[in-house]
C-alpha cells in the first residue's frame, strides 16, 4: 500500500470461522484493558498461553469479560515486531481442522462471536452466539494517542507492508 499524505493505518483483517474449538493455544502475554493499559494475563480468563477450551473463559466473572459479553479484546503479543511469528493455534477436534495464525504485528483482537444472532447457514446449519471467532491482527487500539505503543503512522510515499497468514491443516 502506498499513500500520499501522513496516514494512520487503521483497519483489520477479519477471519470468521465456524467455532467448535478445543483447545486454544497462543503466544499472548498480556491483554489491553479498555483504559489503554497492558495487563498481565496470568491467573485470568485471558491467559490463553496453553491449550484449553474457550468455554472456560467466555462467561467468566471478570470485569473485562462482563463488559464485552465474552472475549472481544486486544492481546499484546510476545513477539518480535516486524518478524512473522506464529501467534495462535485454533483446533476443531470434531472436524479435525487446525488453523495456525502468523503475523508481524504487535497485537491481535480476539472476538468470540458474542453478538452473532441466530441464523441458518449452508445446508441448513444453525449458527448463533459464539458459533464463530475472529482473530484480527493489528496495532493496538488507540495507539495513536498512546506514545508508548508502536505507532501506526507512515510518511507520504512510505510503503506499508505487513503480513498475516491463516494456515489450515
Amino acid at each position: 500500500m502506498k499513500h500520499h499524505a501522513e496516514k494512520v493505518v487503521e483497519g483489520t483483517t477479519d477471519l470468521y470461522t465456524r467455532q467448535e474449538f478445543d483447545p486454544w493455544a497462543a503466544a499472548f502475554e498480556a491483554a489491553l484493558d479498555a483504559d489503554g493499559t497492558i495487563a498481565s494475563v496470568v491467573g485470568t480468563p485471558f491467559d490463553l498461553r496453553t491449550a484449553r477450551s474457550l468455554e472456560a473463559g467466555w462467561d467468566a466473572d471478570h470485569p473485562q469479560i462482563r463488559q464485552g459479553g465474552g472475549y472481544d479484546h486486544n492481546w499484546a503479543l510476545d513477539t518480535e515486531f516486524g518478524k512473522v511469528e506464529k501467534i495462535a493455534q485454533v483446533e476443531d477436534e470434531k472436524a479435525g481442522r487446525i488453523m495456525d495464525v502468523y503475523t508481524d504485528l504487535p497485537g491481535v483482537q480476539f472476538y468470540a462471536g458474542n453478538c452473532i444472532t441466530p441464523q441458518t447457514g449452508k445446508g441448513g446449519a444453525a449458527y448463533g452466539k459464539r458459533h464463530a471467532l475472529c482473530l484480527e491482527t493489528q496495532y493496538f487500539p488507540n495507539s495513536i494517542n498512546t506514545p508508548e505503543f508502536r505507532q501506526p503512522v507512515f510518511d507520504a510515499g512510505q510503503p506499508y507492508h505487513t503480513t498475516t497468514v491463516y494456515k489450515f491443516r
